[in-house]
């Protein structure tokens, strides 16, 4: 696994991929991805859902994972035992370069922060097919919740979260109205929150979005070096202390489909409309 130092680097990546893996899987079984479907996860990182939806499909399936970041997919390509139906390229979620109108289903999972909402919807719905699906995992606004809290947490984690989630527009019932004005059909919204005890791995993510945002949270005068320190301290030692109970941020699972009717690798009665 790559190193866990960086905070946003392939390592943390890793982690969080891992955490959520279940709610990806029931998120892809919901949508009935089967033997033979072509998928595209966009921002996919060093893992993403890849493998997930690689072993739905199958050996006459494919799937295709786009990152901008190529340190991600170089980590990506280290895995071993990846499925060979899994290719991967570099390129711009909003500007994929991918053959359009040909996906049975594009995923993305937290990347409306950085790409933008429209252009990311817009790309999204130019790559599936008529019937096809859209399928978006984004963060709500809501902090990470520590019990006991460090000092200072709750208020301090509100600026994080701020700094963290720039824009909020891509968040669940939001998201599905941006698809509604886009003519997608069949729109579904769910929201996941994971609860664990300290010593989970991915405890350790409140410490990685401390450190992602310091530097601008410094800058706009939102906390101060000694606060910021402080903070650090605390939430690396609730990571480890199993005494210490986490519930993460929601997660909105918003699913769609282009309107048309699918007409190959059909596995589902209901993708006409």
């Amino acid at each position: 696994m790559p190193p866990l130092t960086d905070p946003t680097g392939p390592g943390r990546l890793v982690i969080q991929a891992r955490a959520w893996a279940p709610a990806a899987a029931a998120l892809i079984d919901r949508i009935g991805v089967g033997p033979g479907w072509s998928c595209a996860d966009l921002g996919c990182g060093p893992s993403g859902i890849l493998d997930l939806l690689a072993r739905r499909v199958g050996r006459t399936g494919t799937v295709v994972g786009i990152d901008r970041d190529i340190a991600a997919l170089l980590a990506a390509l280290t895995v071993p035992r990846r499925a060979p139906n899994v290719s991967l390229r570099p390129g711009e979620v909003t500007r994929t370069g991918l053959p359009r109108g040909v996906f049975d289903l594009v995923h993305a999972r937290f990347v409306c922060q950085e790409a933008g909402v429209g252009p990311l919807l817009d790309e999204m719905i130019a790559l599936v097919k008529p019937g096809g699906f859209i399928a978006l995992q984004e963060p709500g606004p809501e902090i990470w919740e520590i019990d006991p809290a460090p000092l200072g947490y709750p208020a301090l984690a509100q600026r994080v979260a701020a700094a963290f989630l720039r824009r909020r527009s891509g968040t669940g019932p939001a998201l599905a109205e941006q698809l509604r004005r886009r003519g997608v059909v069949g729109i579904e919204c769910r929201q996941h929150r994971l609860r664990f005890r300290g010593g989970h791995p991915y405890a350790s993510m409140p410490a990685f979005a401390l450190a992602a945002t310091r530097a601008a949270l410094l800058k706009t005068g939102a906390a101060t070096v000694r606060e910021l320190g402080r903070l650090a301290a605390g939430l690396e030692e609730a990571s480890r202390d199993r005494t210490v109970r986490h519930q993460t941020f929601p997660v909105w699972q918003v699913t769609g489909r282009r309107r048309g009717i699918r007409r190959s690798t059909e596995t589902d009665s209901s993708a006409g409309e």
